[in-house]
């Protein structure tokens, strides 16, 4: 039966196989099935402790009457006529709230199951990546007739399986032990769902760090997870202490974890909001997108995290499939990178427009604008091509000169430099984001300021990717290592200096220079301004000039090299 079962597997998806075979011991199967129990024994015996806490008058599993002489005032947060702790003669409480306790011990129980399987997942899917570039078998299967989208999908299915094998072994206490808190079947099955979307976003992810990480060797698997694990355990500090809403773009990062749906199984127990003090729905439903709030309803809430987790695993698979055939061509196409830009900039903007005051609008925009920049800065990484590519494409432009569109290549181009494009993603963002700031009651002065703080950061960017794409060129040895000291040195350096000597954004020009010049160009005349956007403009000219020549020399010298062979 089990040989039937893993030929079934072997013709669906080989490399499923491959995995599952290699992987699905007795003794792997044993020691994932005694994590597991312990883990789970662990969790129970925890929270038991909880209920027999000898020196405790009040608890919150407590639902006594205190004696008529106690004074209806407050104890360690808990009011005393609804958690006074009845006791019998061996000093055992006898009016427990047993709802609320297995009500903790499904929510520990869940958080437990998402560490596992996105810390865990994550981290040998990572390493099983690097093992296979170490010994050589990664190119074997390069050159396998399976599709990308197969071997991955094997790889996800298959290496983290003891992980889903030890979940699947909690399942049933976990289930219990929401049926018994009267949390709603349907959900539970719901927050499966959303867990799973979370792991096929969280695993792609990791697929594609794996492939591009490849130089840290060994330490790739160790950061990869470790990033992971310090999101996750913010997230969850965050919404346990009840104050998951900042009302900017940071909401965003909360609907990549699956914990954010909790409240709503929480809610659908009935249990008074002041006994669970941390995951309130009302919380989750001060969120907006556009001015709306699709946290008020279940199905719109989640669909809206799905529909999230979908869109982001559909443009980290198109990486996948570029990266994994051919390691030498960059992540995403140039094509790619403007559907990208599309969606991420219409869904920034969504939870920038969240207050209407003037300060909260402009700190908002700013923390906004550096979401961008992040984009940006992956873009310039993903996109721009190498001293090699650009020389091939150089000679290569020269010699079909009169059969080519330059402009189109260099905008739709794979090998052409990065910078048009670069360009192209930063108007995109630009002439989408200055009109939404008409749409606020803040005077005339402020707006302006945030319109050049719009401009001027874009225009850092482009500066960024123009000085990325140039230091990629050179013929110094590992450029993308210098490229990046470069980049960082000019996104942290200005804030050292401003730091160092105690400046804020009103007191130096310097501030314009920054990577979010936003938070300072209201506070300067626009002669200031328009003088740092000329120079940066300049700046740009200039290395924009270099490469050109640089190309334009290079690819008239190997094509006479060419024609004098031929």
């Amino acid at each position: 039966m089990k040989e039937k079962i893993l030929n079934q597997i072997g013709n669906f998806n080989p490399q499923l196989f491959r995995e599952i075979k290699g992987r699905l011991k007795s003794r792997n199967i044993i020691i994932a099935s005694i994590i597991s129990l312990i883990g789970q024994f662990l969790v129970f015996t925890f929270l038991q402790g909880q209920l027999y806490q000898k020196y405790d008058t009040f608890h919150r599993y407590c639902v006594g009457t205190p004696p008529a002489d106690m004074y209806n005032d407050y104890y360690s947060g808990y009011p005393l006529n609804n958690n006074y702790c009845v006791r019998d003669s061996l000093g055992n409480i006898t009016h427990i709230f047993y709802q609320l306790w297995w009500l903790d011990l499904f929510i520990a129980l869940s958080i437990v199951g998402i560490f596992a399987l996105l810390v865990g997942g994550t981290y040998m899917l990572i390493s099983d990546l690097s093992k296979e570039e170490n010994k050589g078998t990664l190119n074997f299967i390069r050159l396998s007739p399976q599709s990308a989208k197969t071997i991955f999908i094997g790889k996800i299915l298959g290496v983290p399986i003891l992980i889903y094998y030890a979940c699947l072994l909690a399942i049933p206490f976990h289930i219990t032990a929401g049926i018994l808190a009267h949390v709603s079947l349907p959900l539970i099955f719901l927050f499966y769902l959303v867990t799973i979307f979370s792991c096929a976003f969280f695993y792609q992810a990791s697929l594609v760090y794996g492939l591009v990480s490849s130089s840290l060797m060994g330490f790739q698997s160790f950061l990869g997870s470790g990033i992971v694990l310090l999101f996750l355990f913010c997230a969850t500090i965050i919404t346990m202490e009840g104050n998951m809403i900042t009302h900017n773009s940071i909401d965003w990062l909360t609907l990549f974890y699956p914990g954010i749906m909790l409240p709503y199984l929480v809610n659908s127990t009935f249990i008074q909001p002041d006994t669970v003090y941390f995951l309130k729905l009302s919380n989750l439903q001060e969120l907006q997108f556009y001015g709306q709030s699709f946290w008020n309803n279940l199905f719109s809430g989640t669909g809206f995290m799905i529909l999230n987790y979908s869109l982001w695993t559909y443009w980290l698979s198109q990486g996948l499939k570029r990266r994994f055939h051919n390691p030498l061509t960059t992540l995403i196409s140039k094509t790619q990178s403007y559907g990208i830009t599309a969606c991420f900039m219409v869904i920034n903007l969504g939870f920038i427009l969240q207050r209407n005051e003037t300060y909260y609008v402009q700190e908002n925009f700013a923390i906004g604008l550096g979401f961008n920049l992040s984009l940006f800065l992956i873009l310039t990484a993903s996109l721009s091509p190498h001293r090699q590519e650009l020389q091939d494409w150089a000679r290569y432009s020269r010699q079909t000169s009169k059969h080519r569109n330059l402009f189109r290549d260099l905008i739709l181009g794979e090998k052409s430099p990065s910078t048009l494009a670069i360009a192209l993603n930063i108007a995109m963002t630009i002439v989408y984001f200055i009109p939404s700031i008409f749409l606020f009651s803040i005077n005339q002065e402020d707006k302006i300021g945030m319109i050049w703080g719009i401009l001027l950061g874009g225009m850092i960017a482009l500066l960024y990717a123009t000085i990325t794409q140039f230091m990629l060129y050179l013929k110094t040895p590992k450029r993308s290592l210098w490229a990046g000291i470069t980049l960082s040195a000019m996104i942290i350096l200005p804030y050292i200096i401003l730091g160092i000597l105690h400046l804020s954004p009103g007191e130096h020009w310097l501030w314009l220079f920054t990577m979010l010049p936003i938070v300072a160009t209201k506070e300067y005349l626009t002669g200031i301004i328009l003088f740092n956007f000329l120079t940066q403009f300049l700046a740009i000219a200039l290395f924009t000039t270099q490469i050109t020549k640089q190309l334009l020399k290079e690819g008239e010298s190997e094509t006479k090299a060419i024609l004098a062979t031929g």
